[in-house]
C-alpha cells in the first residue's frame, strides 16, 4: 500500500487526526515517534523519506488543518508554561459559547464550568482553586451531592479542560487555556487594562504559571523569562519606566510548578 505525501490527504492524515483527538494533548516528540508507527502500519513498509520527522509532522498537520479548519476544528501547537516543550492539541476554533460546540455538556454544566473558571481567574496570582471548594461550587450550581460534583470535575480533567496538581489545586489545563483564550481575554481582560489576565512579555501568550515584576504588569513564563534574562541588559525590567531588577526575586504567578502533573495523554489508537 502506498502512502500519500504530506500534502495529499490520505490514510496517514486520517490516522494522525484520530490519534491526536484521542490523546487530546500529545508532545511533539511522542507524535513524531508515533508517526513512524502510523506510516509503517499504513504502508506496511519502513519509511525511508529524507525529510526530518519534525518537517514531516508539520506538513501532515498543515494538510489536516486545511481540511478541518472550515468545520471549526484545528490541531494547534502550544508550549508548556513550565518546560517550554511543544505539544499538539485538537481544539475547537468557533468563538461562540464556552466549550459548547465541542462537548455534550448541559446548560447547567456549562454554567458550572464558567463559575469554576471565574473562581480560578479571580483568585489573584494563584490562578487556582482548591479541589474541595471547586467541588462545592459545582455541587451548589448543579444542586448535586459532593460525590457527584467530584465525578463531574474528574470528567473535566479527563476531557482535558482542567488539571489537578499534586496538592489538590484545580487549574485550567493547557487545552483549556489554548481553546478558551479568546473567551478568557474577553471576559477578564489583560492586566495592562486593569484586567486579571497576564500575558508573557516574550511570547505574548497567557501566563498562569510563571513570574511577574514586583512593580509593574510585566510577566514571563518560566522558560521565557530565563531566555529573556540571559539577553537582558543588567536584568532591568523591559517595561519602559520600570527599574525593577529581575535578578532579584520576582513574584510567582500560579501554583508551584513542581506540583503540576504532566498533561500529555499517550492513549493510542495505533
Amino acid at each position: 500500500m502506498s502512502v500519500s505525501p504530506p500534502d495529499a490527504y490520505g490514510e496517514v492524515h486520517r490516522t494522525i487526526l484520530t490519534h491526536v483527538r484521542a490523546c487530546k494533548v500529545i508532545g511533539r516528540v511522542q507524535l513524531e515517534a508515533d508517526l513512524q508507527q502510523i506510516v509503517a502500519a499504513v504502508s506496511q513498509t519502513t519509511d525511508s523519506g529524507d525529510d526530518s520527522d519534525q518537517a514531516k509532522i508539520d506538513d501532515f498537520i498543515s494538510t489536516i488543518n486545511s481540511r478541518i479548519t472550515n468545520h471549526g476544528m484545528k490541531i494547534t501547537q502550544s508550549r508548556s508554561q513550565v518546560t517550554n516543550e511543544t505539544y499538539f492539541l485538537f481544539v475547537n476554533t468557533l468563538s461562540d459559547d464556552i466549550i459548547k460546540t465541542n462537548s455534550t455538556y448541559s446548560v447547567g454544566e456549562l454554567d458550572a464550568i464558567k463559575k469554576l473558571i471565574d473562581e480560578i481567574f479571580e483568585s489573584g496570582l494563584s490562578y487556582s482553586i482548591g479541589l474541595v471548594p471547586a467541588t462545592q461550587v459545582v455541587a451548589a450550581t448543579l444542586n448535586k451531592p459532593m460525590r457527584e460534583a467530584g465525578v463531574f470535575i474528574e470528567d473535566l480533567v479527563d476531557q482535558g479542560w482542567l488539571n489537578i496538581t499534586v496538592h489538590d489545586q484545580v487549574i485550567l489545563s493547557m487545552r483549556g487555556l489554548c481553546e478558551l483564550e479568546r473567551y478568557l481575554l474577553d471576559r477578564y481582560g489583560i492586566t495592562e487594562q486593569d484586567g486579571s489576565v497576564y500575558t508573557c512579555f516574550q511570547c505574548k501568550e497567557i501566563v498562569t504559571l510563571g513570574r511577574k515584576c514586583c512593580r509593574c504588569h510585566t510577566a514571563f513564563h518560566y522558560k521565557c523569562g530565563d531566555v529573556w534574562l540571559k539577553s537582558a541588559k543588567l536584568g532591568q525590567c523591559p517595561r519602559e519606566g520600570c527599574d525593577f531588577d529581575w535578578n532579584n526575586a520576582a513574584e510567582i504567578i500560579g501554583v508551584d510548578p513542581d506540583s503540576v502533573i504532566a498533561e500529555e495523554n499517550v492513549e493510542s489508537v495505533l
